[in-house]
């Protein structure tokens, strides 16, 4: 899986809605890009990047049920 991949994912996993993701994605990507490096060496690993993070959704029941397994 690539380092945005599992940003994408693991920002999902903070609650953050689909706009957030991508707004993440985007400045990731940017900086990496002009700094000439890769997202990994100029962010840390996608978990480190992620938990800079949160997002306004609410988990379900469901959710909550299916992380105590």
């Amino acid at each position: 899986m690539s380092y945005y991949s599992e940003l994408a994912q693991n920002l999902r996993k903070r609650g953050c809605e689909e706009d957030q993701v991508l707004t993440v994605l985007h400045e990731v990507k940017d900086a990496a890009e002009a700094a000439g490096t890769t997202p990994e060496a100029a962010f840390g690993t996608p978990e480190e990047k992620a938990s800079k993070h949160s997002g306004k959704r609410a988990r379900s029941t469901g959710q909550a049920t299916l992380n105590v397994f």
